[in-house]
Order: C-alpha cells, then structure tokens, then sequence
C-alpha cells in the first residue's frame, strides 16, 4: 500500500530519507535491545527452574524420609506452579530471539530512475516500507519481552510462596513429631 505522502514533491528530499531511515535504525536498535534482554531473561529463568528443582527435590526427599503427610500436598502444587511459571518464562524469552524481518533500501531499484529526486523518492519510499516492518518486527519482540518479564514475576512470586509452605510444612512435620515423643 502507497501512504499518501509517497505522491508529494517533498518526498524526494533529501530530509525525508534520512528520517526514514532514522526511524528504521531506531527499530533495529529496539529489536537489539529486546533481544538482549531476552537473553537476560533466559538466564535468569533457568537458573532460578534449576534452583526450584533442586528445592523440591530437597525437600521431597526429607518429607518422604519422615513419612509422607497431607502437609506435603500444597508444596507439591505449589512446587508443580513455579515450575511451570518459570517453564513460561524461559519459553516465552527463547521467542524473542525468532528471526525478525528486515530488510534495508536496494540502491539497485533506485539506479534506473532517470532524476536525482526519481531516485531519493523511491529510495525514501523503499525505507519507509522497511521501516514498518522493522517496527512491527520490534513492536513484537518487545511484547515477547514483557510478557516474559511477567511470567518471570509471576514465577518468582511462586517460588517465595512454595519456600514459605516448604517451611510451613517442615515446622508442621516437626511439631507433629515432638508430640508423638513420649515425656519421662
């Protein structure tokens, strides 16, 4: 589709090049930057998935050690949700690092235009275009971002959650077992 401005004579200038092509870096380095902070995500979210696995099975193993009770069964559920969060959170910033589409102007499309001006506007016109869909491209991976970012709250507020019941639950067990120790 045509925008309305590609028609007009100041299409050609020089002024409405280079901030098309402004607004096409811009969407790259926001694309860039999404990215690393995936990555970042990435990192976190693995290691505080290795960290929930390693807590969980602690814990289950001193639980089963002293008989299993029904106080086990909210960390079980809990424990299954962060797990889960925290699957999301990795999920969703892997998606992040999917090849995005971009694409820059092609001096050979401009070349056989007879005039200076001819070639600027088509040049503008192509970086317009790539221009949207850089930003499209970075609107997106943005979005990836964030949506990661609340699955990471969201998995850390559960792994706080699962630590108290895990402590809830321990402090219950050992209660249970001072009551059952005849007194001499």
């Amino acid at each position: 589709a045509i925008s309305w401005w590609e028609n007009l004579a100041a299409a050609g200038t020089s002024t409405i090049l280079d901030a098309t092509r402004r607004r096409h870096d811009q969407a790259e380095a926001r694309m860039t930057k999404a990215e690393e902070r995936a990555h970042r995500l990435v990192s976190v979210g693995l290691t505080l998935l290795a960290a929930s696995f390693v807590v969980i099975g602690y814990v289950v193993r001193a639980l089963a050690a002293d008989g299993v009770s029904w106080t086990v069964w909210p960390f079980l559920a809990l424990a299954g949700l962060t797990v889960l969060l925290l699957s999301l959170t990795v999920v969703q910033a892997l998606g992040v690092d999917r090849v995005g589409f971009v694409q820059t102007a092609d001096p050979a499309q401009a070349a056989p235009l007879e005039s200076e001006d001819e070639q600027r506007r088509n040049l503008s016109v192509q970086e317009h275009r790539a221009s949207q869909m850089a930003n499209w491209t970075a609107r997106n991976k943005v979005t990836e971002v964030l949506q990661a970012r609340a699955w990471l709250t969201r998995g850390i507020s559960a792994l706080v959650l699962c630590g108290a019941v895990a402590a809830a639950t321990w402090s219950l067990d050992r209660v249970d077992d001072d009551s059952d120790v005849p007194s001499s």
